[in-house]
């Protein structure tokens, strides 16, 4: 499992999905001693996207709490978690390649 620290905490500022090309892009913004930084992790080759969020509340922004990254015991993808709020309203995105500022994680 890889942490991907410099994401907890952050704003997700964009999210986009291609269903036809099988990627997506987020954009995060984090604030680090009054810093402001910004992170795209991009997806391609996305074989599996789920979002559970079973308050069904809207927000005003969202939070990244914690996000993970996992090589899957196929070799030949990753899978990426990521927490909203809370445990159990997740986003997760299994995708062939999966970069942050373009470069590849996983």
């Amino acid at each position: 499992m890889i942490a991907l620290n410099e994401l907890w905490g952050g704003t997700l500022c964009h999210f986009e999905f291609d269903v036809a090309e099988h990627s997506a892009r987020l954009d995060v913004e984090t604030l680090d001693a009054g810093v402001s930084h910004r992170f795209t992790l991009a997806f391609e080759g996305i074989s599996e996207l789920q979002f559970v969020d079973n308050s069904r509340s809207t927000w005003d922004w969202a939070e990244l709490t914690s996000v993970e990254a996992e090589a899957k015991a196929d070799g030949m993808s990753t899978e990426v978690r990521i927490a909203m709020w809370r445990d159990d309203t997740t986003l997760t995105i299994t995708a062939a390649v999966v970069r942050m500022n373009g470069k590849p994680i996983g």
